[in-house]
């Protein structure tokens, strides 16, 4: 992946992750398994202090949620970006707080302008959690997998 890629990925895992609690949700009726070539995972760890720690688990559990509902996941880089991401602290208090979110995209150039072409989103989920947002990232998977 290009340098310009990788920034425009870093940049919209920060944007995604910095919503407030009513943001968009939603996927592209138009996306389906037989319309995405293929899907890889991707993981934004921009939590410190334990605040996410099971991101093999959400790796794995994605790539096979994805599988069963019959899109071609690959490991390398897929036509589509199935990507996690998290951005927590812990506070005074010792709670975790931040969001985490999950955008669908693909990297797209048209009329010669590079950009991102978005098919699903739901994100700006943020709070506070006591122990950390291991649960909160599993559930969000599977309310992006049931919009899908």
């Amino acid at each position: 992946m290009s340098n310009l890629m990788k920034s425009l990925a870093v940049m919209l895992a920060v944007l995604f992750t910095t919503f407030d609690a009513a943001s968009a949700q939603g996927y592209s009726p138009d996306a389906n398994p037989t319309s995405v070539d293929s899907i890889s995972v991707s993981l934004t760890d921009a939590a410190s202090d334990a605040c996410w720690t099971n991101l093999r688990e959400v790796r794995e559990y994605a790539e096979e949620k994805l599988k069963i509902e019959g899109y071609n996941v690959v490991a390398d880089e897929g036509e589509y970006t199935f990507m996690i991401a998290a951005n927590a602290f812990r506070d005074n208090q010792g709670y975790c707080v931040g969001s985490h979110s999950i955008s669908i995209f693909k990297y797209a150039v048209v009329d010669g302008i590079n950009g991102v072409h978005q098919i699903g989103m739901l994100g700006g989920h943020g709070g506070r959690q006591k122990t950390n947002f291991n649960s909160w990232v599993i559930n969000m998977i599977s309310s992006m997998i049931a919009l899908m």
